[in-house]
């Protein structure tokens, strides 16, 4: 979690010190700064170094061009607009959003490779400066595992850049095995080997040991380096500092104030998320919570306009789920539903041709997480976090390296903690295949609209087959039925302005012209 004061500090020390290499794309830091001060002069003290390692957080999900990404497009959800990459409904393109999904991340990559390079200079206790160093490599090992994830091949760039231009001038491609073992592996353990386990109330919600960790288990997950991803959720699970909290809703409440710890099933107060990424009204807003449910229709939401109704869970998605399911009421806002939900016919909307589609005239649930019912939420406003990481995800995780390495016996207890807080029955008796298929449900269950779920289904191999078996859907059937996933869909384009700036040198993935 980035706690508000970090980002409060950014805009005063950060305007003034970390745009040192001018690199201004991010709409989050917009001002500009009173002083122009130079790498040379800027690391001076620790303040200097935290100000720096602070600032690479900036780059993690400032808009939801970043974020949804991991959710429409799967299996679980689209967009309602004519979007080519939620949909399947167009050619993809080098041109369009992408751009600023890869910018943002060599921006993060960029402020993490100065305070690397520079930190070591300063003055200052060396356990110190190693701790800030390993939050520093944490950051650009995430920047790099995302990259990885949508883009596959990326440039390995460790040195400080002065801009974009210059961060890819004569860069090419390296390939994906050498991205992960010659940084993505090496940062996350290097962080693991300095980062704290906890902070103070000051410095709450910064990178810690679990963090790093519980990443360390998705690259090796990825990697299907499941002995590995055992011995990193290992050191998370028996730490103890993490557990779930016994209401689901809790996860998405912004209104409590930071760091609300929440009971478990014990009526013990424990914190889930290890790592998210902290938005607050008027402070740093979110605009993720506009693009889910239609918050005009919700009388506790203002103004009308607060929200776009964009981001829509697959029918095929909503109707897996057990009826006794108690994510069911707490993720979505279902038709006449106990929660209180609107009508909301997306039929009449908005068909595939854009005209109103009177064939499919039902109504659908859409989802709840990201409003928080206790605060009413302004456009592009909003003041509840992204999850990066949490304790849920560590179990399944480990239920899954569990069985992938010994069969289901000894991956039970994990699998079925998440679903007795969901108010579940455990699972027994199954084979190694069927506990396979039960991961595969019950993290989509669990961690759907939280974007995670194009990484999983890559890396189990399935994207394509999930979104061809779409089948309860009217509504997405009618906009991917225009073109259909293509094999090249498992990786995005290479962004037209990244090539132009490495002077044509990076090669544009396979199936796509530039």
């Amino acid at each position: 979690m980035i706690k508000i004061e970090i980002m409060q500090r950014i805009a005063l020390s950060v305007l003034g010190g970390m745009l040192l290499m001018n690199l201004s794309c991010s709409d989050i830091l917009t001002e500009d700064p009173p002083s122009f001060v130079t790498v040379e002069n800027f690391f001076q003290n620790e303040a200097d170094a935290r100000a720096a390692v602070i600032a690479i957080y900036t780059h993690l999900h400032p808009r939801p061009d970043q974020f949804l990404p991991g959710i429409w497009g799967t299996d679980v959800a689209f967009d309602r607009r004519p979007n080519e990459i939620a949909n399947y409904n167009a050619p993809w393109t080098p041109i369009g959003f992408t751009s600023q999904m890869w910018n943002e991340s060599w921006l993060g990559i960029a402020a993490a490779n100065s305070a690397i390079v520079n930190i070591p200079n300063v003055p200052e206790d060396q356990s110190v400066l190693d701790a800030l160093i390993g939050e520093a490599r944490f950051l650009r090992a995430y920047y790099y595992f995302y990259l990885a994830q949508y883009f596959g091949d990326v440039p390995i760039i460790l040195e400080p850049a002065t801009s974009l231009d210059e961060i890819f001038a004569g860069q090419v491609r390296q390939p994906i095995d050498d991205v992960y073992n010659n940084v993505i592996l090496p940062d996350l353990m290097a962080a693991v080997g300095s980062l704290p386990s906890t902070y103070g109330d000051v410095d709450r919600g910064r990178a810690t040991v679990d963090a790093a960790n519980g990443f360390l288990a998705k690259v090796y997950a990825v990697r299907q380096q499941w002995a590995n991803v055992i011995t990193a959720t290992d050191v998370v699970i028996s730490g103890g500092r993490y557990d779930l909290v016994a209401d689901y809703a809790d996860l998405w409440r912004g209104s409590a104030g930071e760091f609300q710890l929440y009971p478990n099933k014990n009526g013990q107060p424990v914190e889930e998320k290890i790592f998210d990424v902290q938005y607050k009204t008027n402070v740093r807003g979110a605009q993720t919570h506009t693009q889910f449910g239609d918050l005009a229709s919700i009388g506790d939401w203002t103004p009308a306009e607060a929200g776009w109704s964009n981001v829509l869970p697959t029918l095929d998605w909503f109707n897996s789920f057990d009826p006794a399911d108690e994510r069911l009421e707490k993720s979505f806002y279902l038709v006449n539903g106990s929660n209180g939900g609107p009508t909301w016919n997306f039929g009449r909307e908005l068909g595939p041709d854009g005209e109103p589609n009177t064939d499919d005239d039902e109504p659908r649930p859409y989802i709840t997480k990201y409003l928080d019912p206790g605060v009413p939420q302004v456009r592009n406003n909003g003041n509840v976090n992204i999850n990066l990481l949490r304790y849920a995800d560590v179990l399944l995780l480990r239920a899954e390296a569990e069985n992938e390495l010994n069969g289901p016996g000894g991956a039970y207890p994990y699998i079925n903690a998440v679903r007795e807080r969901a108010g579940l029955p455990g699972l027994s008796g199954l084979d190694q295949a069927s506990f396979r298929e039960a991961i595969i449900d019950e993290r989509a269950w669990e961690l759907g609209m939280e974007g995670h779920r194009r990484w999983d289904l890559l890396r189990w191999g399935i994207l394509g087959e999930k979104i061809n078996g779409i089948s309860e859907d009217p509504d997405y059937l009618s906009y991917i039925q225009q073109l259909g996933f293509q094999p090249q869909y498992v990786l995005f384009p290479i962004p037209q302005d990244a090539i132009d700036n490495s002077r044509g040198n990076l090669e544009q993935n396979d199936g796509y012209l530039n």
